[in-house]
């Protein structure tokens, strides 16, 4: 994967973090609708981006263990084989698959990330209108729900895209191992240094 893409898919993520984090901050200052602007009209766009991306780590790793389970290690067919050595092989033997591959578990990842912000967002908003009592009940739990219906979507999408890219991997994996010739043992693959699940 571009740094570039990885740096943008890192923001995308943290640019929600600070979205909820914001609302906290907020619902513990009593911040009124008109002080967002006050408070942080003035915040440069080079620092926040900073702030952005680290958030994004930290969220992305925190989501990536709470769908460890879920996500898969190994791969289904060939039966097996860890997800973690297919990538590396796909990585040292075509860069145009690897690219291919790259850009579908960068989709999986933000969602991944975003069943947490939505979560997230929902419950700083609400605990915000709960402490400066904005909007009526009926608007405010329309909102909360919207957003965690959002967080849903984005766990079934989440899902979907795993196994997609799980299966995508796999079937590039099966190519180039069948275009060298031969299976690669799994024993050569393992003693590898590995890339980790992303």
């Amino acid at each position: 994967m571009a740094t570039t893409q990885l740096f943008v898919e890192l923001l995308v993520i943290g640019f929600g973090v600070t979205a909820w984090l914001v609302l906290f901050v907020a619902a513990a200052l009593g911040w009124q609708p008109s002080q967002f602007s006050q408070h942080l009209g003035g915040v440069a766009l080079v620092p926040l981006s900073a702030l952005a991306y680290v958030l994004g780590i930290i969220v992305d790793r925190i989501a990536r263990e709470l769908f460890a389970r879920v996500s898969g290690t190994a791969l289904a067919h060939p039966p097996g084989t860890p997800v973690a050595d297919a990538e590396l092989l796909i990585c040292e033997k075509s860069e145009r698959l690897w690219n291919s591959c790259a850009y579908n578990r960068s989709r999986f990842r933000i969602c991944r990330a975003w069943t947490l912000n939505f979560a997230m967002i929902a419950v700083a908003y609400a605990t915000w209108n709960a402490r400066v009592r904005i909007h009526d009940w009926r608007h405010s739990a329309a909102v909360t729900a919207l957003a965690f219906l959002c967080s849903l979507l984005a766990a079934w999408a989440t899902a979907r895209l795993n196994r997609d890219y799980n299966s995508q991997v796999g079937k590039v994996f099966r190519f180039l191992s069948d275009r060298q010739g031969n299976r690669i043992p799994r024993s050569t693959l393992c003693s590898r240094p590995r890339l980790g699940r992303q």
